[in-house]
């Protein structure tokens, strides 16, 4: 093993253990197929023929994806280091799929990255707004973004009756936090969740679980979309668990600084065309 697939190797482990809010794929659900949510994708790096998975994303416009600003920081250092952090819409990447660079990172100015590089909120630390977007050089073409909720969406559902989904990429089944995603991982993928009602963290985050559905999110997700009656309402953000059989936290987007910060960000992407 060269020294700079050492690196990226060490650098994916280092994303797994700094917790529950490093990358996190979906465990079960139902694959999506190359029909179905066709602008959520995948982003990673490519070394030596192989595709490596790092966070999910949905793109919110030609050249725009929105992802988790925990995701953001770490692309940023990834490019720092050296690796050329790309983005697909393969529902099932590999390094022979169609990738998009991606040219700049944008995170929420709110998002705290700090305890072990990622803040969290209730048991592990302070709240953050765990929102981040990434600018594409090029626009992938015949794709239509999902409507963002408007502000306060999220105060009007029944959280009691409401459904959500949740859709990621990455590892299929519960795995020990020091085991860093390996090469080509992720498919496409959703599940159904619900709510667990409203708590502490109930202004920023959805606190979702997918236990009677079968379902979770754990590393490979992060950045993935949720969505409420078509509506994407929220980000995957963090769990409770290194090993991911938990509960989630998800970074709501219908929120006034939330909403603010995308439009404002969309707004100077799309003055670089």
């Amino acid at each position: 093993m060269d020294v700079k697939r050492l690196l990226l190797v060490l650098l994916v482990v280092s994303a797994a253990l700094i917790g529950p809010s490093a990358a996190r794929p979906l465990i079960g659900g139902e694959e999506t197929g190359p029909t179905s949510y066709t602008n959520v994708g995948a982003f990673g790096v490519v070394v030596k023929g192989e595709f490596f998975e790092v966070c999910s994303g949905t793109l919110v416009a030609p050249t725009a994806v929105l992802t988790a600003g925990h995701c953001t920081v770490y692309f940023g250092q990834l490019e720092d280091t050296g690796y050329d952090v790309v983005f697909t819409l393969d529902p099932s990447p590999t390094a022979s799929s169609t990738f998009y660079d991606a040219t700049a990172f944008y995170t929420h100015p709110d998002y705290v990255d700090r305890l072990n590089g990622n803040s969290k909120c209730g048991l592990y630390g302070q709240c953050t707004t765990d929102v981040g977007i990434a600018e594409l050089a090029t626009a992938p073409s015949g794709v239509a973004a999902p409507t963002i909720a408007p502000i306060g969406y999220v105060d009007t559902l029944d959280l009691k009756t409401q459904t959500f989904s949740s859709v990621g990429y990455g590892i299929e089944g519960f795995a020990n936090a020091n085991t860093p995603l390996g090469p080509n991982g992720g498919t496409r993928k959703v599940g159904t969740f619900e709510a667990l009602g409203q708590d502490v963290t109930a202004a920023r985050f959805l606190k979702l679980t997918g236990q009677h559905y079968h379902t979770a999110t754990c590393f490979g997700d992060s950045g993935g979309p949720v969505f409420a009656n078509g509506y994407l309402v929220a980000v995957d953000s963090f769990g409770q668990s290194f090993v991911c059989a938990s509960n989630g936290y998800y970074t709501r987007l219908d929120t006034t600084s939330v909403s603010n910060w995308i439009t404002t960000t969309l707004a100077e992407i799309a003055s670089h065309t």
